[in-house]
């Protein structure tokens, strides 16, 4: 007690202070008021109150927490390029088929069905496989109706494909919506 009365500390590594050499050799008449009995590492004695196990007990989560974290904002904007792009395919289709130029719209149609097809394996990941047999099933009957050309039943076809894609999207947006 007199050597932390008479302010004899010293400062650790980690900031924590430490009763000094007189309180290890015995030297006062019994333990020092808030310094622990056990010796932490390396032998120090931790003060309480210092929330130095504590700290290093979250650094853990808290790290794991902001890897996925920006693993999931890194998904969504992934998704949303994806769809994007899709969804100008799309439109483009469209304005294609409507001037009835076919053969430059069947060929953005299969542009897009082989873009489609190269992200398969992502999407059947992130997203659910409903949701994708749906948009899979529109984009075969696009793909269908555009080689037949028959423009009248594409274009709502392709608006449908369109707000597929735009779910997609939406379901996997980082939003409170999705969150909760």
């Amino acid at each position: 007690r007199r050597a932390a009365a008479a302010g004899q500390y010293e400062e650790n590594g980690r900031g924590r202070r430490v009763a000094a050499a007189a309180a290890e050799a015995g030297a006062l008449d019994g333990p020092v008021s808030g310094v622990s009995p056990v010796p932490g590492p390396g032998g120090q004695r931790d003060l309480p109150g210092q929330g130095g196990r504590m700290k290093r007990f979250l650094i853990v989560p808290s790290l794991v927490l902001a890897v996925l974290l920006a693993l999931c904002i890194l998904n969504a904007a992934a998704l949303n390029r994806r769809t994007n792009r899709w969804m100008d395919q799309a439109d483009r289709i469209a304005d294609l088929a409507e001037q009835e130029r076919w053969d430059m719209a069947r060929e953005a149609m299969d542009d897009l069905s082989a873009d489609w097809e190269s992200a398969q394996d992502f999407l059947h990941v992130v997203i659910h496989h409903e949701t994708l047999d749906a948009a899979q099933v529109t984009l075969t009957r696009c793909r269908t109706l555009c080689r037949l050309r028959q423009g009248d039943d594409l274009l709502p076809e392709l608006a449908q494909l369109r707000q597929q894609l735009q779910q997609l999207d939406e379901l996997e947006r980082l939003s409170l919506r999705n969150i909760l």
